[in-house]
């Protein structure tokens, strides 16, 4: 079998959805399928680059192409392209036109026999359409995200015009009408496309896959860690406040903490919490690492006892955010600050899951005392995700459930 994977964002770009496709890439060679990644020239849009060993080899199997053949905006050539495909972004209409050509240009000379494309961005599923349509080829969208940035719940908004918006809403339908089959990383992710696009679709609910590492936790510390941006740096804005409002609350009233505990936040510093930080007289219990590579972000989460999950206050959580499942693959009980409405509330049914409301302090500080006292007592294990909640999110799963899906096809 030979799989076409379109992915835009694709490492070594420093992102998560390129994490995401490089794991389920690295699955796919791994069981001896021959796979092709098309993805952004990064050395045109100068992203951040994650230089991990994990995937080295990856650069093999990845072919990069950039938007202008000339890495210059051409305006006519833009406008065409945007009206031979159907997308509004007319920069990237220019990426759409080059990737179907040359993907073209490859089929002749070694067939494909699935195209399965990735999101963000949607314009991964407008090249995913025009192959398979050509091509006469099966398509698997997979949709990791909401459809594009102006359907975001409750997150700042971007500025788009009626135009694109128009435009984008009119992709996300046309591919839930034509793809054969649609994956989602959660089902409220799914049923929230149904809500926004009024289309009811058959869907395979496919998770991230978690990684992990061999570090270990310092006995001496009682250490937490957040992996992952925060923040301005976020669209969902997701802030840390409450958390670290809660944990100054226990440092006062169990002063022998003091020197015990930590908290590290790894990833791309916010200016808030850095901030907050500082007024509440935690910069000896705080440390922010800043950008760092992916390997060693695991390492993080492996010397934590405790990981924690921040997401945004909203009337559901529809994400199944990555680092939560290289928490769960690490064997880490989770604090999380999240929806009562939504899928990290559907896994605290699951021992290793303490959910509580993003502005509810009170349960925040009732767990986090309880955590501690086990702790102190080592009794580390009472803690731990079940081995039921750990297999929905290792690799050997997640991809039995995705080449099922590719095999039906």
């Amino acid at each position: 079998m030979r799989v076409l994977c379109i992915s835009p964002n694709f490492v070594p770009v420093m992102d998560s959805e390129a994490f995401c496709s490089a794991k389920v890439v690295k699955g796919l060679i791994k069981r001896g399928i021959d796979t092709v990644v098309v993805a952004f020239d990064y050395r045109v849009y100068k992203k951040y680059i994650d230089n991990s060993a994990v995937w080295e080899k990856l650069s093999d199997i990845t072919i990069r192409i950039p938007a202008s053949n000339n890495n210059e905006r051409e305006p006519v050539r833009s406008i065409i392209c945007g009206l031979r495909y159907g997308t509004a972004d007319l920069y990237l209409s220019q990426w759409v036109d080059n990737v179907v050509k040359k993907v073209i240009r490859m089929h002749r000379g070694n067939r494909f026999d699935v195209v399965y494309s990735r999101s963000l961005p949607m314009e991964s599923h407008v090249v995913g359409y025009w192959v398979s349509r050509r091509l006469g080829l099966p398509w698997i969208a997979n949709i990791d995200d909401p459809w594009d940035w102006h359907l975001f719940p409750d997150a700042k908004k971007e500025s788009f015009s009626r135009l694109q918006m128009h435009m984008s809403d009119y992709c996300l339908k046309k591919t839930l009408k034509t793809a054969d089959l649609i994956t989602y990383p959660s089902i409220r992710l799914w049923k929230y496309h149904e809500r926004i696009s009024g289309i009811l679709h058959h869907a395979e609910v496919i998770p991230h896959i978690g990684y992990s590492s061999n570090t270990t936790p310092d006995p001496e510390k009682i250490t937490f860690v957040h992996a992952g941006k925060l923040g301005s740096n976020e669209v969902t804005m997701r802030s840390p406040g409450v958390f670290l409002r809660v944990f100054k609350k226990i440092l006062d009233k169990f002063p022998d903490l003091k020197n015990k505990m930590k908290i590290i936040f790894v990833g791309p510093e916010d200016n808030m919490a850095h901030r907050m930080t500082i007024d509440l007289d935690l910069k000896d219990n705080v440390n922010f690492t800043g950008r760092v590579q992916y390997q060693e972000s695991l390492k993080y989460i492996c010397s934590a006892n405790v990981c924690i999950l921040v997401e945004g206050k909203m009337k559901e959580g529809i994400y199944l955010p990555s680092k939560f499942t290289d928490y769960i693959v690490s064997h880490k009980p989770v604090i999380a600050l999240s929806p009562k409405n939504g899928t990290i509330s559907d896994f605290s049914k699951y021992n290793g899951i303490y959910r509580a409301d993003p502005d509810d302090e009170m349960s925040l500080e009732g767990f986090l005392i309880e955590i501690i006292s086990i702790i102190r007592n080592n009794q580390l294990q009472k803690l731990r995700p079940s081995a039921e909640l750990v297999n929905l999110f290792t690799e050997k799963s997640v991809m039995e459930r995705l080449i099922g899906c590719i095999n039906k096809l």
